[in-house]
């Protein structure tokens, strides 16, 4: 068999191998803008998301925050971290450069294992006296 016949030959099997190979990660984007929380009724603010993800996915959650306020999200505690896993957190500054202005917090999380679990987030003033949960928030991540 000559080398443009086995070439001929194994192209399909190259193309099988490609197509079954994995796919990239999804991105699930759960974002909070600072007026839904301001819209909220109450001392004490709390909402609620959940998300269906597959293994392997991002879960990418954003939410309001002003450093300028000495408010800042407290870290994530995440019920059950076999089912999900931070990743990373960065601050998005404002789209407007403006002192006192609000951007975002973002964090990414890795669904790295089958189940539910819930991930929550604390707004506080953190240092001894200061307000506490101010804000919360909290998603159910569901990975299939």
């Amino acid at each position: 068999m000559g080398w443009k016949t086995r070439s001929l030959a194994l192209t399909p099997l190259i193309l099988l191998a490609t197509a079954c190979s994995s796919q990239p990660p999804r991105d699930t984007v759960v974002e909070i803008p600072c007026e839904k929380f301001s819209a909220e009724a109450g001392d004490q603010v709390k909402i609620t998301r959940s998300v269906s993800v597959e293994q392997g996915d991002h879960v990418i959650v954003r939410l309001c925050t002003n450093p300028s306020t000495g408010f800042a999200w407290e870290d994530a505690i995440i019920s059950t971290p076999t089912v999900l896993a931070e990743r990373s957190r960065e601050f998005i500054p404002p789209g407007v450069t403006m002192p006192g202005s609000a951007g975002l917090d973002q964090w990414t999380f890795e669904a790295i294992g089958k189940g539910v679990c819930t991930m929550a987030l604390s707004y506080s003033r953190p240092w001894e006296g200061g307000e506490k949960g101010v804000w919360l928030f909290e998603l159910e991540v569901t990975v299939d």
